[in-house]
């Protein structure tokens, strides 16, 4: 009930415009982030090191399972953390019975594009010649905009001829960058103002994420801007109707489609952005989905 009242109000303070009361809203974050000094289920944070980057893990180990979901939590690239996403990684880690390790990457605007790919990338890597080893698989999960970061790495994965997730589930991803008037889809103007998520907070989230317009155009910005959308692994896309993003993350499953990829496309009925981490309703049925889609 408290954390409802605290998400509604910082609704309201930060409508007006998300590029300057981006650190308020991390500070409502912060009141409600989970203070578990002895949790009830195992849990490690670790540190992944390469060259400059240090980069923050959690991990949700799940004993005798096959397979290893590397989650990228949504925010907008702006806001959240492992902390505030650490029910969602659990409850996922429980209910599709996979150890599950997210990433607590660099937030913008303190850290722009290409700062959170790059740490993404590492992390992923790591995970994948440890997995590879023992001969686990690997599923690259993420919401909103970790949603668009698990496809840039992906795309970015197979540009640099590096090792491949075996899977990889999209949750209403971000894939485009313009959410104003001009945007060629239709979501963004028939969810414009009515629902959680707005076009134009999303317009903001780029633009505290984009060093300058140029970014907009980068495939490992939007990865819709790509111009090769061959060799990427099974993706499972999750969409919302009443969504912003609804469109953008269906267009990009259909191109992945064309360039020859194994893709589902699955739009949720009657929900909203963030209902992976606010409905349990549709949360529920997304274990269902997911657990249907890992079963090797």
């Amino acid at each position: 009930m408290i954390n409802n009242f605290v998400r509604h109000i910082s609704h309201i303070l930060l409508k007006p415009d998300w590029t300057k009361f981006y650190k308020v809203h991390r500070m409502v974050l912060k009141i409600k982030e989970p203070h578990i000094t002895r949790p009830m289920y195992k849990r490690y944070d670790r540190i992944i090191k390469a060259g400059k980057y240090s980069i923050p893990v959690r991990i949700y180990p799940q004993r005798d399972s096959n397979t290893t979901m590397i989650y990228i939590h949504g925010g907008g690239w702006a806001t959240e953390n492992i902390n505030t996403y650490n029910k969602t990684c659990k409850n996922l880690s429980i209910h599709c019975k996979s150890t599950v390790i997210a990433i607590d990457y660099s937030l913008s605007p303190e850290n722009k594009f290409p700062q959170a790919t790059r740490e993404c990338y590492i992390v992923v890597q790591s995970i994948l010649k440890k997995m590879k080893k023992v001969g686990k698989k690997v599923i690259l999960i993420g919401d909103s905009a970790g949603g668009n970061l698990c496809a840039v790495v992906s795309l970015m994965s197979r540009d640099r001829n590096a090792l491949m997730p075996n899977r990889q589930i999209l949750l209403y991803p971000v894939t485009y960058y313009d959410y104003t008037e001009n945007s060629p889809f239709k979501s963004v103007h028939e969810n414009a103002t009515d629902y959680i998520l707005t076009s134009k907070r999303m317009q903001e989230y780029v633009t505290l994420y984009a060093n300058d317009r140029k970014d907009f155009i980068n495939p490992y910005f939007s990865p819709l801007c790509a111009k090769d959308f061959s060799n990427q692994p099974d993706t499972l896309i999750i969409t919302a109707q009443f969504d912003p993003l609804r469109d953008e993350g269906e267009y990009f499953g259909k191109m992945l489609l064309k360039a020859n990829n194994n893709v589902t496309i699955i739009r949720m009925k009657d929900v909203m952005h963030g209902f992976f981490v606010h409905d349990r309703k549709a949360m529920l049925e997304t274990y269902k989905l997911i657990n249907r889609y890992i079963d090797f």
